[in-house]
This record gives structure tokens, sequence and C-alpha cells, in this order.
């Protein structure tokens, strides 16, 4: 069973572990971790929030008890502030259906604040990451050009995004 919590105390080095692993960071390359920051991320998700400022809400990827990556909902300042959603699953995680699971509750979230659509970002080279968006529903809203600090070339940056709660009375437009 998947489930999306805050991170555990007690899962704070594995959720390094898997963040700043090779497979994650090969396929995210602005995503930069250290200890100190996966530190602070794992105490944050136990508030809820990275900070008031981007009330990014972090949440662990849980499959049957076990910490098998991580998911943020909120505001991106590269799809223009929209609520996005963004994840990662460890190497053992991935071809189970975690992360497709993860995004149906984060839909949940979403819609339960009244959202009308949730946005996703993902590298155009990730193919994973862009192949499960589009089987979770998402579809794809355009083509970004994004340079990353201390970039020459900007990279290729794909934009989905997907209608959710189109019944709600407090959907927000």
């Amino acid at each position: 069973m998947t489930a999306l919590q805050p991170i555990r105390e007690s899962d704070e080095a594995r959720f390094f572990e898997i963040a700043t692993s090779g497979f994650v960071t090969s396929r995210l390359p602005d995503w930069q971790m250290t200890m100190t920051y996966a530190r602070r991320l794992a105490a944050h998700s136990r508030a809820e929030f990275l900070s008031p400022a981007d009330q990014q809400m972090l949440f662990g990827i849980y499959e049957d008890g076990e910490l098998a990556g991580a998911l943020s909902l909120g505001p991106d300042y590269r799809c223009d502030y929209r609520v996005a959603v963004g994840f990662f699953v460890g190497e053992a995680y991935t071809r189970r259906g975690i992360a497709g699971r993860a995004i149906r509750e984060a839909e949940g979230i979403a819609a339960a604040c009244g959202l009308a659509e949730l946005h996703a970002l993902a590298e155009a080279d990730n193919l994973p990451s862009a192949t499960r968006l589009q089987k979770s529903g998402f579809t794809l809203l355009e083509e970004l050009f994004l340079r990353r600090d201390g970039e020459r070339e900007k990279r290729r940056t794909l934009h989905f995004v997907k209608r959710i709660c189109l019944n709600s009375p407090n959907v927000v437009k």
C-alpha cells in the first residue's frame, strides 16, 4: 500500500540516501542535496511546509510502511507559480506503480484544497518521469527552455497539466 505522509525523523538518513543517489540525481539535474538540506526538508515535512514563503508541501512516499521516495506539492516558479507536483522514488521501488499511486493521492490533496488543475515538470530526457505523468492523465502543455545556475545552454523541460476536481464547489480557477 502506498501512502503520502510526513517523513518520519527515523527516516531522515534513508531520505538522504534516496535523494542523493545517482539514480535520482541523474534524472533531476537541478536537484542538489546536502545532508543539512535533507535534514531541513525532512524536518519541515513533519511541519507540513518547507517555508511559509513558498508553501511547498513535502511528503514521504511510503510503500508498506517503508520510505520509497518523496513528493512535493506547491507553487513552482518554473510554471508561473502554479501548483505543481514533483516526485522521485528510489531505484529499488521503480516499475511497481508507486509513483502513480503517490500522484493520485497528491491529486486528492490538491482537490481537497479546491484546485482545478495540477502541473508537473519533467526534463525532456527523463523519459520515465514524462511517461509516468502521461500514464497518470497529465497532458503536455508546453516545452520550456530553462537555464540552470552555471549552465551556458538552456535545458528542454516538458510542462504538463492535468484537470482535477471538476465537480467540487471549492474549485479555485
